[in-house]
């Protein structure tokens, strides 16, 4: 139960990112509303990001919160599964192969919404400050450098560059969060899909009780801050 209501604050958070991107972007809002009420009436099958090779702000946005509104809703099906008994009396079974794709989702999580409100906090502040400035304001400009920034701090260490036998080859910033959001469809989609079949249905043997979610409850707090972050 701790590992879908943190999966469920982390996607709040992404959605509420998504939604304050695209209004400091200068971006319609409706759009991303349209696309939420598409994906609750159409989740059927394994969560796919789509094609990696397209880049650009306002498709990661229009992702990211296809992503979470389909996350919310498979989340909410593994819910249901989960019986209503006292954590003693073990009511699924997870093996240990499980129990860690479990916790790096919570892992790749926690640096997604680190990722994506960091970027909101600084598109927020450097958009504030050019029209102080009466600067010219770009927002994809903005988009671009934040989450370049972001991105630095909680998904790459080595400046969004890899080696290549020719030449040094950027990595989007963009895909690079798409290809983690990837990476969590696919793992709770592979769950959700066995666990509606029942492989991790309790059979009676008794088992030591997995821990899923050790530090990276951070994810719960960090989706709290958009409170104050708003507020300002």
């Amino acid at each position: 139960m701790d590992f879908t209501r943190t999966i469920l604050s982390a996607v709040d958070a992404l959605s509420v990112d998504s939604m304050a991107l695209m209004i400091l972007t200068g971006k319609d809002v409706d759009c991303l509303l349209k696309i939420a009420k598409t994906a609750v009436s159409n989740v059927s099958g394994p969560l796919s990001m789509g094609s990696m090779d397209e880049v650009g702000s306002l498709l990661l946005l229009k992702s990211s919160l296809h992503f979470a509104t389909t996350v919310r809703v498979i989340i909410r099906r593994i819910k249901r599964r989960i019986p209503n008994k006292p954590i003693g009396q073990q009511p699924l079974s997870f093996n240990q192969d499980v129990a860690q794709k479990l916790d790096t989702v919570i892992q790749l999580f926690d640096s997604i919404v680190g990722t994506m409100y960091t970027t909101t906090r600084l598109a927020g502040q450097l958009t504030v400050r050019q029209v102080e400035d009466s600067s010219n304001l770009e927002p994809n400009v903005v988009f671009t450098q934040c989450l370049t920034e972001a991105c630095k701090e909680y998904l790459t260490s080595i400046d969004l560059r890899t080696s290549s036998t020719s030449r040094s080859s950027v990595i989007s910033p963009e895909i690079l969060v798409r290809t983690n959001l990837s990476q969590i469809a696919r793992i709770i989609s592979q769950i959700a899909i066995a666990m509606e079949n029942g492989e991790y249905d309790f059979d009676g043997t008794k088992q030591p009780l997995v821990s899923l979610l050790n530090s990276h409850l951070l994810v719960i707090k960090k989706s709290i801050l958009y409170e104050d972050f708003f507020l300002i």
